[in-house]
């Protein structure tokens, strides 16, 4: 497939996709492979994959557009927090991980938030 017929497959593909994240059956998911994956969102924006973890949930993020060999960038905090409630953790804590530079992993354009079982001692809190 050539870069024009890729680029109008994604559009098409992309005008079928829901406004909002929604779940996506097993038998459409692009891989089934890991064990861990217990479910797939998908809008016309953004794909969420939910992947069980030993202390919890842990929440794989990407544009569903993508830019070269990759995803593209910039997902704001504010369309993070949105996605995490859309894929119905809004009231659950969630942190994002910056680990130390010799344990950086950063081979596509995701962003994964770790799905907290109760509040963190740390973080701001209202009243």
């Amino acid at each position: 497939m050539n870069r024009a017929t890729r680029r109008a497959a994604n559009k098409t593909n992309q005008k079928r996709l829901p406004e909002t994240l929604s779940p996506l059956s097993r038998d459409k998911w692009l891989s089934d492979t890991d064990p861990d994956r217990k479910e797939v969102w998908v809008s016309k924006k953004y794909m969420v994959q939910v992947f069980e973890e030993p202390l919890g949930e842990r929440l794989s993020i990407n544009r569903v557009q993508a830019t070269g060999n990759s995803w593209k960038e910039e997902i704001t905090w504010d369309e993070l927090q949105e996605i995490k409630r859309q894929v119905g953790f809004g009231p659950a804590w969630a942190v994002e991980i910056y680990p130390p530079e010799d344990q950086v992993v950063n081979v596509s354009n995701m962003r994964h938030l770790w799905v907290l079982e109760e509040a963190p001692g740390y973080g701001w809190k209202r009243g």
